[in-house]
């Protein structure tokens, strides 16, 4: 790190080793912070192109910094290989996309109710668990869309994370939380238009009372205008008729 010492009490109290730039070398510290901020900028990335909520960055910063681990650059090995001697051996999917995992004790509560029923609910992936060390634990971040759903409405303040050691993914690759804002942006501008467009909608044209006494034979000034949404009156002999008849 740029020995923030934020960073340096996080290692000691996990027992990582704490790289340091060097000190009063621009250089180094200069490596640290473009490290950083390119994770930040994929995070940011990520975040956006699946429509999760901001408030998880604590998902999506984890996520960016092994996708940057084990992506393989173009004739190159990755730096998880490098590292291991093995690519990354789990499968390989994207943030906050559409998964199909089952829950603890789901298999039991829908057995109960028939054995024909699905024991797999829809999620979204959040990551991969991983041990100190930077190894796979085998695990992957789930949590179900549902849920999701709650924790953005405010239903639930906290986020349930399963550690689930197999998901089944669809055929494509999709963002049910991209979709739903997508759909409800939609909704709102058609309200916003429909909306500005109700004053000219609502509102009756004006009354032309030249083109009232052209068409009914009369002077101009034989042509009443009411100020409610009646039509207009032409005055004969004191008389009041409507739209000029007599």
């Amino acid at each position: 790190s740029d020995n923030s010492l934020e960073t340096e009490s996080m290692c000691k109290s996990l027992n990582i080793t704490h790289v340091k730039s060097s000190a009063h070398r621009h250089q180094s510290n200069a490596d640290a912070e473009n490290n950083n901020q390119q994770i930040l900028k994929v995070a940011r990335t990520i975040t956006v192109a699946a429509g999760m909520p901001v408030s998880l960055w604590h998902k999506a910063i984890p996520f960016a910094a092994l996708a940057d681990n084990i992506t393989k650059p173009k004739d190159q090995e990755s730096p998880w290989f490098r590292r291991f001697g093995a690519e990354f051996a789990a499968t390989k999917w994207p943030y906050g996309a559409r998964v199909q995992f089952r829950p603890p004790g789901i298999r039991d509560a829908a057995i109960k109710v028939h054995k024909m029923l699905p024991n797999m609910v829809d999620g979204l992936f959040l990551g991969y668990r991983m041990h100190p060390g930077g190894t796979w634990s085998g695990d992957y971040l789930v949590c179900s869309y549902e849920n999701m759903l709650e924790y953005i409405r405010g239903d639930k303040h906290e986020l349930t994370t399963h550690h689930i050691p197999e998901i089944l993914v669809p055929a494509l690759v999709e963002f049910p939380l991209l979709e739903a804002r997508k759909v409800l942006q939609t909704a709102r501008t058609a309200d916003a238009l429909r909306d500005a467009r109700r004053p000219f909608v609502d509102v009756a044209p004006p009354v032309d009372a030249q083109a009232v006494a052209d068409a009914a034979g009369v002077p101009l000034d034989l042509v009443v205008l009411p100020e409610t949404d009646e039509p207009p009156h032409v005055l004969f002999g004191g008389g009041s008729h409507v739209d000029g008849t007599p």
